[in-house]
């Protein structure tokens, strides 16, 4: 994948999560990369990095997938996602 792809790919994450947490009117600038961006709403700036995760790979024993998951989990329950 080329940079530029790589960036559109990051930016349309970005937006899908910005949707869901209804920030819509944020604002996202180019960060320096890292970080991939800079993420302006109301009064706050935060710089953001997207990494991806891939559900199929796991630790030895799976200890470390599963305790991904269990914070995952949290998260979303703390945002009310899922």
């Amino acid at each position: 994948m080329t940079r530029k792809a790589q960036k559109d790919d990051e930016r349309q994450i970005l937006k899908a999560l910005l949707k869901q947490l209804n920030m819509i009117e944020a604002k996202i600038d180019d960060g320096n990369d890292p970080p991939d961006f800079l993420l302006c709403y109301k009064e706050i700036k935060v710089a953001v990095e997207i990494t991806e995760y891939h559900a199929d790979s796991q630790a030895s024993g799976g200890s470390g997938q599963r305790a991904f998951d269990a914070f995952w989990q949290k998260l979303l329950d703390y945002l009310h996602l899922k």
